[in-house]
């Protein structure tokens, strides 16, 4: 009931969504021993459909048109219900501005369906409460349909 996910894009490019993310760790006085910090994000498109669940089966549903970035998957529930994002549409990873703390990242990289962004620097995070802003440019007229951000994830590693 009070979960932030999902949340859902503004429609018009002009307005940044906000998540808290909590970080445990004090990444700033960890960080000689950090080896790599990767966040990564998983949009749904509902011009691509409604999410697709797929019941005995772990096969990947293709995405609904070849202009789409592969389904990323959301829900693995006992190895027998998988459930699939409608993904955006390729080109993403150059119209999405993600922030941390209000500072800009770099474009994402693609990997089975979800943005992610490597090598993140530990002093963009502080220990607790951090801001994560997130916001789609360019979007046309023709693009009306609502896009939301199902799945946010934080990992750290340690050497």
């Amino acid at each position: 009931m009070l979960a932030q996910l999902p949340a859902r894009l503004d429609n018009d490019g002009r307005d940044d969504t906000h998540i808290k993310l909590m970080v445990g760790d004090d990444l700033v006085t960890g960080a000689p021993h950090v080896e790599h910090i990767t966040l990564r994000l998983v949009l749904h498109d509902r011009a691509a459909g409604e999410l697709v669940e797929m019941i005995g089966s772990s096969e990947k549903p293709a995405p609904p048109d070849g202009n789409r970035i592969e389904r990323a998957l959301l829900l693995l529930f006992k190895n027998i219900n998988h459930v699939y994002n409608g993904p955006p549409q390729k080109g993403i990873e150059n119209r999405i501005e993600l922030r941390i703390n209000n500072v800009l990242l770099g474009k994402p990289a693609i990997e089975a369906g979800w943005l992610v962004y490597r090598n993140l620097d530990p002093v963009l995070f502080a220990m607790g409460e951090n801001l994560v802003s997130v916001r789609i440019n360019g979007k046309t007229a023709e693009e009306n349909a609502e896009m939301t951000i199902e799945k946010m994830e934080l990992d750290v590693e340690y050497h």
